[in-house]
């Protein structure tokens, strides 16, 4: 197996453009071409067709929504939404819109592999949301930005936002207000 790190998009962004966006998206495209390089070289050594593939992050950016820049420093969705992609032999594509959590990664890959998840993985396997079967996730979906923020996003697309310096609470639908406005 192999585990590939990328660094970028990460600050300081070496993109081409005139803003830190058009930088940042910038790098993006790098990292998009280079998956498009191991992804081909996958094709030619014919091995795609046994090989797992799972791609993600582990924060987005911001751009200056809710008055924040950069990471770790909010639990708004431009920071907690980043792509997951997960390629699986066997297993058609789709499109899943069931939040989902990077701690349901580990259960995950050992479910696809038919091995036992231990039971103090907080995660849940995601395999049959892949499969396009009912699969109810029972785990809470939490975050925290470092002792600044900390989040939930319930079930029924409600997020929950305490901002501990403030000593504030927000209250989100993510369904009708997925900007967090």
């Amino acid at each position: 197996y192999y585990y590939v790190h990328l660094m970028e998009p990460h600050s300081p962004y070496q993109g081409r453009g005139k803003t830190v966006r058009d930088r940042y998206v910038g790098e993006i495209a790098t990292v998009d071409r280079a998956l498009g390089k191991f992804l081909a070289s996958l094709d030619k050594a014919k091995l795609r067709d046994r090989t797992v593939v799972i791609i993600s992050a582990d924060h987005g950016e911001a751009f200056g929504e809710h008055g924040t820049t950069w990471h770790a420093v909010s639990v708004y969705e431009e920071l907690l939404r980043v792509p997951l992609i997960v390629s699986v032999p066997g297993v058609a594509p789709r499109a899943i819109d069931t939040p989902v959590s990077i701690i349901d990664l580990p259960p995950t890959i050992l479910d696809v592999f038919n091995l036992d998840t231990p039971g103090t993985f907080m995660g849940q396997s995601l395999v049959g949301l892949m499969q396009g079967r009912s699969a109810p996730l029972t785990r809470p979906l939490v975050a925290d930005s470092g002792r600044r923020m900390q989040a939930m996003v319930c079930d029924d697309g409600d997020k929950i936002i305490r901002d501990l310096r403030l000593g504030t609470v927000e209250l989100y639908n993510l369904k009708a207000d997925p900007l967090e406005l």
